[in-house]
């Protein structure tokens, strides 16, 4: 489908009327689509449910939660899901970075049954701009194992790590 579309939203609104009447009604997936365009230096994000992703900003060394609003693929076949679905376009600068997610991180859990959670994500990729997004992905493991402190993983956990340069 990305060879067919320009704008995520367009390509997560088709493939919503793929999957929405071959899914059972209690079955969905949740995804994040991201396009870089590296002439225009943006970055355009819509999500389908997903979690948010984290934008490390390089001017100013602070994070945000980018959660532009949208429908989990196959909940709804039609009119509501192309309503909901929405899209953000992000200037790309020098120092930025963006980091994709599966819940399996943000909700990893310790002993206490208390969960990782966004908000020590954000705070790691605050105070590693000088990481290598290798150094970073091992040190986002680590924290969270450590955090996790031998408590088994309930999920997958998945990183896509987006540096500009």
């Amino acid at each position: 489908l990305s060879r067919n579309h320009e704008l995520p939203k367009a390509l997560l609104t088709e493939l919503n009327e793929i999957l929405a009447p071959n899914l059972d009604r209690r079955s969905f997936v949740t995804m994040t689509y991201a396009i870089i365009d590296s002439a225009k230096r943006t970055l355009r994000v819509a999500r389908a449910g997903h979690n948010p992703l984290i934008h490390f900003d390089g001017r100013t060394g602070g994070t945000r939660l980018l959660s532009p609003p949208g429908l989990a693929l196959g909940f709804d076949a039609g009119e509501t899901f192309r309503t909901v679905i929405q899209e953000l376009e992000i200037p790309l600068v020098h120092g930025d970075a963006f980091l994709f997610f599966t819940d399996g991180i943000s909700e990893a859990m310790n002993g206490s049954a208390e969960l990782f959670g966004e908000s020590r994500l954000a705070e790691i990729l605050r105070n590693a701009d000088t990481l290598s997004s290798d150094d970073l992905k091992e040190k986002i493991l680590h924290e969270v194992r450590v955090f996790a402190a031998g408590e088994s993983p309930h999920d997958d956990m998945t990183l896509v790590i987006v540096k500009v340069v």
